[in-house]
């Protein structure tokens, strides 16, 4: 058999479209809603905001607008977030100092990996509600490597 009989090269991914349509559906019930495209940060207005109207109301019209829809959506919380913690008005603006190591671009990969990853989890502890009691928390130092 050659490379191609043995399907070499392939990389094997599970994708459950279903599933996918199930969660951007129970997404939609809970933050889509009629009359809320006056309001700041709703899914309504923000989709009014950012000219999507291919985003259909009912997600089987269209998956994935809706799906794209919602990638756009939450890249933009994340940055947002991200930003407000490094206190930084703009995307190009460097990081609150106090928050960063001035050193960083010296840092061998492995240390720039474990700030981030550092980074990461007090952004996210910031801004949700999920607290690990301490011997859950990630170890920064072997993660880095």
């Amino acid at each position: 058999e050659d490379e191609k009989g043995r399907l070499e090269g392939l990389v094997p991914c599970v994708e459950d479209w279903h599933t996918k349509v199930i969660l951007l559906e129970v997404m939609w019930v809970r933050l889509y809603r009629k009359g809320t495209s006056m309001e700041g940060g709703t899914i309504l207005q923000l989709k009014n905001l950012l000219n999507r109207s291919n985003v259909p109301r009912d997600v089987h019209k269209d998956v994935n607008a809706t799906e794209d829809f919602v990638h756009l959506v939450l890249s933009g919380h994340i940055i947002a977030a991200a930003m407000e913690y490094f206190g930084m008005e703009s995307i190009g603006e460097k990081p609150n100092p106090d928050l960063i190591p001035t050193d960083v671009e010296s840092l061998t990969k492995e240390e720039k990996k474990r700030v981030l990853f550092e980074s990461i989890d007090k952004i996210v502890q910031k801004c949700t509600d999920i607290a690990l009691p301490s011997n859950q928390r990630p170890n920064y130092q072997s993660a880095a490597r």
